[in-house]
């Protein structure tokens, strides 16, 4: 599914980095790219190994706020963790880790933008630490979490 829609790496980099047109297109690809994890689990249905892997998402978006290891997800579905790997990305384009941070990013942006602080939002959405949610909502985002403005109430 994700390399259907995005060539590269292109939804990873900054936006900085990008020019003119890739920046257009890359804002565009994580605004459907958001659309799409919320509605993932009905997408990857349709797959060759859909149902094992609609439920190792279900698992994820489940189970966002605590630690997720692979071998639970393994055992919760009832697959090896080398075939979960290979057919999680070969279905949705990434790893089951990089769902996971991509899933939690998304929501903490949209904490962020309802004016829940950054500090609570990383712990909110399942990172232990400020550090590690800042590193990954940075990777995503192309900015630092504490930079998002919160929505304007009118």
């Amino acid at each position: 599914l994700g390399r259907m829609l995005f060539s590269g790496d292109e939804v990873y980099k900054p936006v900085k980095v990008l020019s003119g047109g890739e920046k257009v297109r890359c804002m565009l690809s994580r605004m459907m790219l958001s659309e799409l994890l919320l509605h993932l689990p009905d997408c990857v249905r349709t797959a060759p190994t859909g149902g094992k892997i609609a439920l190792a998402v279900s698992y994820l978006t489940g189970h966002y706020t605590e630690n997720v290891c692979l071998d639970d997800l393994c055992e919760s579905i009832g697959l090896s963790k080398f075939y979960l790997c290979r057919a999680f990305r070969r279905d949705t384009g990434m790893t089951p880790h990089a769902y996971l941070n991509l899933y939690r990013v998304l929501l903490a942006d949209r904490l962020l933008r309802s004016g829940t602080a950054a500090m609570a939002c990383g712990e909110q959405v399942g990172y232990r630490d400020y550090t590690t949610f800042f590193r990954s909502y940075k990777k995503v985002t192309g900015s630092a979490p504490s930079a998002q403005p919160p929505k304007a109430t009118v």
